[in-house]
């Protein structure tokens, strides 16, 4: 039987004298009410998840397990959304301005945080990372192309890392070593050496988040996306769980790992931030055994925070000496004898890890179905600008264009995703064709039920193209896509799949017929490091072809281009053992690829998102990186680096470039500081120097580019996304005007 501990209200001490506003700044206060010491304290945090979508949920017997033998905190709250501010909170007492996901070195928070506390105290701390490729990282996530129109996700992505927004962290190199690869952890709980808080962090498809295009998007609760979400974090949650209650660390003194979640499904709150981040859950083990303590108490994550600042003996900080904070003691209570593992019968379910809940069934789209725009476009009077014009969508949900590519006047194609009216929660292909007079939206067909994408897409002369992505399989590994258009209609032709974890091809180039490369990325199971996915089309199939992995932790590629048969380049990413990362570039002379020269800087990393051929040689764009402004633009060829325009502030990214025919274009998207608003990018090259051409963002809600092609008249157009609202994307469409 559950035993509940309710504290009124009467009961809540005020922990400093004062009532702190959220993100507020003042000084640390006193020591919290008295609470038992902890040794080791080791923190999980889930994604995006209220208490109803867990507690009850039969893909989550771990969490449910752990809820009703140890401690669960049934009015647990987030102070806010999204995720970042939340993170923040968790560690430092407020928000500090933090008020999006944009990356930390866009804030910069000016205050201590727990771990400076402990830092100041003499105690150590370690943040322990799923994804993240080695110790110190300090990117916005990998894989790097986690920014980019359509919108991506990927495995580690700084969000999730609360402790690198303070500035006693970001540019230290003492702090920054302390964040390490989550594989660690299991050598510092074997040999004994953890320190006395541990940060666990899941990766995007391990923490209930979601990350397409790397596995499968967040759905509607306990749809069979989000029931394969939850049960891949229960598996994650029991893993960790048993290594940690089962070393020799966890045997004597006091020990405890908590799991939170860092937002609900609402906005309810409680303890002074109403609205809040919505209701969602804690759950306390400690090692002193099985107590089966359910505490309806108010809560949220300045109540976690001075919890843990009180079993560390730490001064309060911020929100969490607020008089309406109750510390979470009775979860925390010391009594028992200390040493007791989490039973083993409480993990079983999940320790095989085969997260795979069954498979259901999904709406089918059907193939084919077309929606042409209402009527021809209307010709424009005023030359030399980029017009907005009429794209087709095939629902009212969103839809997304990835990239463009023409062969002639009257064939250009676009491609993407789009939700479906039957199902809203998984991507399903998307491809739009121009004719010369008119778009037309296609509905390309599908491998399985679950998500599909295609990213990249190439045209030929005669009206044919090529188009890669990826699917998630029934069992939700991600699986390389081609597709071909004949002139009237999608085909899918299989491809390569080397990995054993997760396949994906981000960019296509057709040469001819019988010559087309698609590139990507592999991810194996052995070390999780990501390898180079080169593929090639004979006329026959596809089939993998070798290629260079210089980076020791990992390689991908994201974009590739030809000049003609036996002359190709591919971009992409290199990772080192630590900061900065470098721009890969690999060549094809016609026997083999190689590593190529690509421009470097001692402090910037260089992300190159794509790729064309300008005056027979390369010319690559994406943009530059430095953990200390927003991303900056970035052009480079194969003498060096190009200079280009930025618009304010902000982040400033190009995701697309297309040269030919007299004219050399790049696309993308500027992301306003404070505001977050976004609108789209267009810049044109002319003697060696990047200048901004003014580019329609129709949408109140704002938009960006991610693809960008010139046909053989010197017609341009650029392809994206454009928010209409802050619930849907929409097909955007923009054409150069003479």
């Amino acid at each position: 039987m559950i035993r509940s501990a309710v504290r009124a209200a009467s009961r809540v001490l005020v922990l400093c004298g004062v009532s702190v506003l959220v993100g507020g700044v003042g000084a640390a206060g006193a020591k919290p009410e008295s609470l038992a010491r902890y040794d080791h304290v080791f923190m999980m945090v889930e994604e995006n998840h209220g208490f109803a979508d867990i507690i009850g949920n039969p893909a989550a017997p771990t969490l449910n397990g752990l809820a009703s033998h140890y401690g669960l905190a049934t009015e647990y709250f987030g102070t806010t959304h999204p995720s970042g501010p939340n993170y923040v909170a968790m560690l430092g007492g407020g928000s500090f301005g933090v008020n999006s996901d944009d990356p930390y070195w866009d804030f910069g928070v000016h205050a201590p945080s727990l771990t400076s506390q402990l830092d100041t105290a003499g105690r150590r701390w370690r943040g322990y990372y799923q994804g993240m490729p080695y110790a110190g990282y300090r990117g916005y996530c990998w894989p790097v192309r986690c920014l980019g129109v359509p919108d991506s996700d990927t495995l580690y992505i700084a969000k999730h890392n609360g402790i690198v927004y303070f500035n006693s962290v970001n540019g230290n190199a003492s702090a920054l070593d302390k964040m390490r690869p989550l594989s660690e952890l299991t050598h510092d709980l074997r040999t004994g050496h953890v320190p006395a808080f541990s940060y666990v962090i899941p990766d995007e498809c391990h923490d209930m988040h979601g990350a397409p295009p790397v596995c499968v998007d967040l759905g509607s609760p306990r749809d069979i996306n989000d029931n394969w979400l939850v049960s891949s974090a229960d598996a994650f949650v029991a893993a960790a769980v048993y290594r940690i209650s089962h070393s020799p660390v966890w045997r004597s003194g006091n020990n405890a790992i908590v799991i939170n979640f860092d937002e609900g499904d609402d906005n309810a709150g409680c303890c002074g931030t109403t609205p809040g981040g919505g209701r969602a859950l804690a759950i306390v083990i400690t090692n002193h055994g099985e107590h089966a303590i359910s505490d309806a108490t108010p809560y949220n994550h300045y109540s976690l925070l001075a919890t843990l600042q009180g079993v560390f003996g730490l001064p309060c900080l911020e929100g969490a000496c607020s008089h309406e904070i109750a510390t979470m003691s009775p979860l925390f209570d010391v009594h028992g004898t200390p040493g007791q593992p989490v039973p083993a019968e409480l993990l079983r379910a999940r320790l095989n890890l085969d997260p795979n809940p069954p498979v259901g069934a999904q709406p089918p789209v059907k193939p084919g179905a077309s929606a042409p725009v209402a009527g021809p476009l209307a010709p424009s009077s005023t030359p030399g600008h980029w017009q907005a014009i009429p794209a087709p969508n095939l629902s009212t949900r969103d839809n997304n264009l990835a990239a463009v590519s023409a062969s002639s006047p009257t064939n250009a194609i676009a491609v993407g995703d789009y939700y479906t009216q039957a199902n809203p929660n998984v991507f399903r292909n998307l491809a739009e064709h121009w004719d010369g007079t008119r778009w037309t939206a296609i509905a390309p067909p599908n491998v399985g039920e679950q998500e599909n994408t295609l990213f990249s897409v190439s045209a030929l002369r005669g009206g044919t193209a090529w188009a890669v992505g990826y699917y998630a399989e029934d069992t939700f590994r991600i699986r390389t896509l081609t597709e071909y258009w004949n002139g009237t209609r999608w085909s899918v032709v299989p491809s390569a799949n080397p990995a054993r974890e997760r396949d994906t091809l981000f960019s296509v180039t057709a040469v001819g017929p019988h010559d087309v490369w698609a590139v990507g990325g592999a991810q194996d199971t052995a070390n999780g490091a990501f390898h180079t996915l080169i593929e090639h089309w004979d006329g026959t199939r596809w089939s993998v072809v070798p290629g260079p992995d210089p980076g020791p932790t990992g390689n991908e590629l994201y974009a590739v281009t030809a000049a003609g048969p036996g002359n190709a380049w591919a971009v992409g990413q290199q990772l080192g053992t630590g900061f900065p990362s470098r721009a890969l570039v690999e060549h094809w002379d016609g026997t083999r690829w190689s590593v190529a020269s690509a421009p470097a800087a001692a402090a910037e990393s260089y992300d190159p998102y794509a790729a064309a051929v300008r005056d027979g040689r390369l010319l690559a764009a994406g943009d530059r990186e430095n953990d200390v402004v927003p991303q900056r633009t970035l052009s480079f060829t194969n003498t060096g680096v190009l200079p280009s325009e930025n618009i304010g502030t902000g982040e400033n990214d190009f995701y697309a470039v297309a040269s030919g025919f007299g004219e050399t274009w790049a696309a993308g998207r500027v992301t306003a500081p404070v505001t977050d608003a976004q609108t789209t990018l267009i810049e044109s090259l002319h003697n060696g120097q990047w200048s901004v051409v003014p580019s329609p963002t129709p949408g109140a809600g704002g938009g960006g580019l991610g693809g960008i092609t010139i046909d053989p008249s010197g017609q341009a157009w650029a392809v994206g996304v454009d928010k209409t609202s802050d619930s849907a994307n929409r097909a955007l469409i923009e054409r150069w005007v003479r």
